[in-house]
């Protein structure tokens, strides 16, 4: 896989010419701000485009696989349409709400270091991730051994 100067990701191994579509991920890994203290991950806000549809398995790891993690599968999707959005002349109304690409998930998980990945399920499912924020609680300081 390589970025491009125009923004997309490319897979080296296929000929120039191919449209072939990609399975994309993205990994991240955080301390939160705060090294040296363990924390517990009470819930995150996953941050996306609104003009991505499809669906993404978001998969937490704590302390670099030593603590386990959780999968969890969030729908881009819009459920609804805001009421009378665009249709007002032609009495056709949806009584829903827009799409705001804001994810919200219940988390669990305890470790020092958090390895977020986020990746689409199936190839011609794009999405565009523009942040997240993770809600936790400390839940103690970690004393690493020294030497003098």
């Amino acid at each position: 896989m390589g970025g491009g100067y125009d923004g997309f990701v490319y897979a080296l191994n296929r000929s120039s010419g191919s449209t072939e579509q990609i399975n994309g991920a993205v990994s991240h890994i955080t301390d939160c701000g705060e090294p040296g203290v363990q924390k517990s991950l009470r819930y995150g806000f996953f941050y996306f485009s609104t003009e991505d549809t499809g669906t993404v398995q978001i998969t937490t790891s704590f302390d670099f696989g030593a603590a386990g993690g959780q999968v969890y599968t969030a729908n881009l999707a819009p459920d609804r349409t805001l009421w009378d959005f665009a249709n007002w002349d032609e009495q056709i109304w949806d009584a829903g709400e827009l799409s705001t690409g804001i994810i919200r998930l219940d988390l669990s998980g305890l470790g020092e270091v958090v390895e977020t990945t986020v990746q689409n399920l199936q190839p011609n499912q794009p999405f565009t991730l523009l942040g997240y924020e993770y809600m936790f609680r400390d839940r103690r300081h970690i004393r690493r051994p020294r030497s003098f």
